[in-house]
């Protein structure tokens, strides 16, 4: 963009079958509605989107008072036998029909994992439950840096864990759990570095990502609550 001498500093080029694009961080100087409308104008852009930062889902649970008054004989009285969240949830209904996740890759856009935990595998790649995945930032990645990829989607957060044994941990026998689909494949996109927030971009290259890898599903729980359809990740 020299030639109108609007100073940029590049991030990221997507070039995916589903979306082409780049982005960019334009000088303090340059940040303004006048800009907006130049690049806008150029013939070679579509569209320009404003680059925004998601955080991390939040861990801290607060349950409600009448959550509180609910007590684990109740749970075990409604849950039948079976694991109690996935009683009141219906997954041992389609576990009853014989749904376990067998041929299916759920793709998981999170904080990582640890693969190496028992219940998820013990590895990553092929062979393993966690088959496939990317780190597309690097641990030093805050949001705002340039992302730093590497192969190795390991967790340093907790939070990608924490979803992908939802999603689809080994029966325990100890511990009297599963994930839903416990003989699913997995993947991870990892999103975020050890640091809090992740851009736009990044998400949008790990989606296609794990489109382009196939998932049958995709799953993503990061940010909060906003107005906004197109961004409601």
């Amino acid at each position: 963009m020299s030639s109108n001498e609007i100073h940029v500093t590049p991030r990221l080029t997507l070039t995916h079958s589903l979306f082409d694009g780049i982005s960019f961080i334009v000088a303090p100087e340059h940040d303004n509605e006048t800009t907006f409308d130049t690049i806008q104008s150029f013939s070679s852009e579509k569209r320009i989107w404003p680059l925004r930062l998601y955080s991390r889902p939040a861990t801290t649970i607060h349950l409600s008072s009448a959550l509180k008054e609910i007590s684990s004989a109740s749970l075990m009285k409604r849950d039948s036998g079976a694991y109690a969240v996935h009683s009141m949830g219906g997954v041992d209904k389609l576990r009853a029909e014989g749904y376990d996740g067998e041929g299916m890759f759920v793709a998981i856009i999170d904080t990582g994992v640890d693969y190496k935990h028992p219940l998820l595998g013990g590895g990553f790649g092929p062979g393993f439950k966690i088959a496939y995945g990317y780190d597309l930032v690097g641990d030093g990645y805050d949001g705002t840096n340039t992302p730093v990829p590497d192969d190795d989607p390991m967790d340093c957060l907790g939070h990608g864990t924490h979803v992908a044994g939802i999603v689809g941990a080994n029966p325990s026998s100890d511990l009297g759990f599963s994930g839903v689909v416990p003989n699913a494949t997995l993947g991870m996109w990892k999103v975020f570095g050890c640091y809090d927030n992740v851009g736009d971009d990044v998400l949008i290259a790990a989606f296609n990502m794990a489109y382009e890898a196939g998932a049958d599903v995709i799953t993503s729980s990061i940010g909060g609550n906003n107005g906004w359809s197109e961004s409601k990740y």
